[in-house]
């Protein structure tokens, strides 16, 4: 009997079924997700995004940003 290592184990529980591998031609349309997303790009360009406001209103005369 041959025995299989735990890496192959969860190989095979994470393929799942041939069943429920198969693509039905009925149903809704499956959409595939989006995997390069990155919360940290995002929120830097956020923040990017902030700063640039705040220097448009103090080139335009306005009042810059103070902590508090």
């Amino acid at each position: 009997m041959k025995r299989t290592s735990a890496r192959e184990e969860a190989r095979r529980r994470k393929r799942g079924s041939a069943i429920a591998q198969r693509r039905l031609p009925f149903g809704p349309a499956h959409e595939a997700r989006d995997e390069s997303y990155d919360g940290t790009a995002d929120f830097s360009r956020s923040l990017d995004t902030c700063y640039a406001a705040i220097r448009a209103r103090v080139a335009a005369g306005g009042k810059g940003w103070e902590p508090k």
